[in-house]
C-alpha cells in the first residue's frame, strides 16, 4: 500500500529448493546459474574467546582467516557471508582470489582436505539497512539464516560460516522418517 498509489500486488519471485550438502557454487551450478563472489572485507588473525564465534573458543591460538563476501548467481546478489577459517591445515588460504575461487574447490584441489560434515542452523531475520541495500532488497524483508560449522575429513573443524540468503530466492525444506513413539 502507497498513500496516494493504492495498493500494488508484487509479482512471485521464483524460489528455488535451497541444499544444506553442497557448496554455493555448486547450488548455483544446479540451478543453472554462475556463481561469483565480491570480497568485502578479509583479514587473518589468530582465535581467542574476543575475536571468534563461541564455537570456535576450543581452537584458542589457532590461526584464522576472516572472509565477508557477497554472493552472486549470475549478476543477483543471493546471500551475504560471513566466514572464518581455521587456517592450521591450509595456511596461504588469504593468497586466493575468492572473488573468483570456490573455498571448497581449493581446499579439496589444492590443499587435498575434503569437507566431510556439516553442521547447520537455521533461522530467520529480516535485513537491516545494510543487508538490504548490498542484497538488493527492502529494508526489513525476511532473510534466511544458516549457521554452518564444517569438518574435513580427519575430524577437524575448518570454518564457521554464517550466510544471510534473500527469502525470495530461497525455500528450505526437509524431508525426515517418522518414528512413532
Amino acid at each position: 500500500r502507497k498513500a496516494g498509489r493504492g495498493t500494488e500486488v508484487k509479482r512471485q519471485t521464483e524460489r528455488t529448493q535451497f541444499y544444506l550438502n553442497r557448496s554455493f557454487t555448486h547450488q548455483m551450478a544446479e540451478m543453472g546459474r554462475k556463481a561469483h563472489s565480491e570480497v568485502l572485507q578479509s583479514s587473518r588473525g589468530f582465535i581467542d574467546p574476543t575475536n571468534a564465534p563461541e564455537a570456535l573458543h576450543h581452537k584458542t591460538g589457532a590461526p584464522y582467516f576472516y572472509l565477508i563476501r557477497l554472493r552472486f548467481g549470475d549478476s543477483e546478489p543471493i546471500g551475504l557471508q560471513t566466514s572464518t577459517v581455521i587456517t592450521e591445515l591450509c595456511p596461504g588460504l588469504e593468497n586466493y582470489d575468492f572473488n573468483r575461487e570456490s573455498f571448497y574447490d581449493i581446499l579439496a584441489r589444492d590443499y587435498k582436505l575434503v569437507i566431510a560434515k556439516i553442521e547447520n542452523t537455521i533461522s530467520a531475520t529480516t535485513a537491516d539497512d545494510l543487508k538490504a541495500e548490498l542484497l538488493e532488497i527492502a529494508e526489513g524483508d525476511p532473510l534466511l539464516v544458516v549457521t554452518s560449522l564444517s569438518y574435513v575429513d580427519n575430524g577437524e573443524v575448518i570454518e564457521y560460516t554464517t550466510s544471510h540468503y534473500r527469502a525470495d530466492r530461497y525455500v528450505y525444506s526437509a524431508t525426515d522418517r517418522y518414528i512413532a513413539g
